[in-house]
């Protein structure tokens, strides 16, 4: 039997691993994509340019390996919020709306569309929500806490209920600056068992996790070391 292809809106800030998460799903979708360009930068150095750098060669390199095409947005803005975008959106009229890479979404967003707004979290939020989950979860030595999921945008950031979550399991050959192209693989798995679902089930958090906001680089650098030597020394 043939499915018919759910519309899909994209909010994300269209990085490298978004334009993976986007070739790997494009088949199964009508989508619309609104990017937000605007970076917003914390008062403090978080980018760890020697990491960020081997990150981005990384998930290049993946895309080119398979190669993948680079998508353009439908539209750009500055600012996700926006009014217009919601306009854009009612217009579009998804069935869904995934948030993946764009500054916390407002009320008005939640309200115009109260059933239909999910958003990727690379973390677990029962024990780390907003910025730099990953990095958070390493730095407190909390590897069984690495995870991806899937969950409904609720008004307080990364507290929604969870549609699907899955654990990051490691292995001797990892480093850090891979992590974040794994772990996007698994959103691609998650993503598609939404789509594919006519009535999604979701489950509460057991925990609300601490916020977390973004990492100074100097930790990171640690995270690294942390990371690759847990993994390095894996049996």
């Amino acid at each position: 039997m043939k499915f018919k292809k759910k519309k899909i809106l994209i909010l994300t800030s269209l990085q490298s691993h978004h334009q993976i998460f986007l070739n790997k799903i494009k088949n199964e979708i009508d989508y619309m994509i609104i990017k937000e360009k605007l970076h917003i930068n914390p008062k403090f150095n978080s980018e760890e340019k020697s990491l960020l750098k081997k990150q981005k060669l990384y998930e290049d390199q993946y895309l080119k390996k398979n190669k993948f095409l680079k998508f353009k947005p439908s539209y750009i803005c500055k600012n996700i919020n926006e009014k217009k975008n919601i306009l854009r959106a009612k217009k579009f009229n998804p069935d869904t709306i995934i948030v993946f890479g764009t500054r916390k979404i407002n009320i008005s967003w939640i309200n115009s569309f109260p059933k239909k707004m999910f958003n990727v979290h690379r973390g677990d939020p029962n024990y780390f929500r907003g910025l730099d989950s990953e990095f958070w979860s390493i730095y407190h030595g909390m590897y069984n806490s690495l995870a991806v999921c899937i969950h409904k945008i609720a008004t307080k950031l990364d507290t929604g209920d969870i549609f699907s979550l899955m654990k990051i399991h490691l292995n001797k050959e990892m480093k850090l600056h891979q992590l974040r192209l794994i772990m996007t693989l698994k959103v691609v798995k998650i993503f598609k068992k939404l789509i594919k679902i006519k009535n999604i089930k979701l489950y509460k958090q057991s925990y609300k996790g601490r916020y977390y906001s973004t990492m100074p680089s100097s930790l990171k650098k640690i995270c690294e070391i942390k990371f690759n030597k847990k993994c390095k020394n894996l049996k």
